[in-house]
């Protein structure tokens, strides 16, 4: 039986949402892991912020905006 193409379109969608939800993710959690060095603080300043605002400000930022 032929693979539908529907599927591999399907099977693509999928993985780009599971990277959207995996980045943001990463980025709540990181008061949690990857800060051997500083105080784990539930209630940080910057804790809930958005990684996608977050990369944009940087892009904005290398580009002299």
């Amino acid at each position: 039986m032929a693979a539908n193409p529907r599927h591999r379109v399907l099977l693509r969608l999928w993985l780009v949402i599971y990277a959207f939800v995996g980045i943001q993710m990463a980025w709540v959690l990181r008061p949690f892991i990857g800060s051997p060095n500083t105080a784990t603080g539930f209630f940080r300043q910057d804790a809930w912020g958005n990684a996608y605002e977050q990369f944009a400000r940087m892009l904005a930022h290398a580009v002299g905006m």
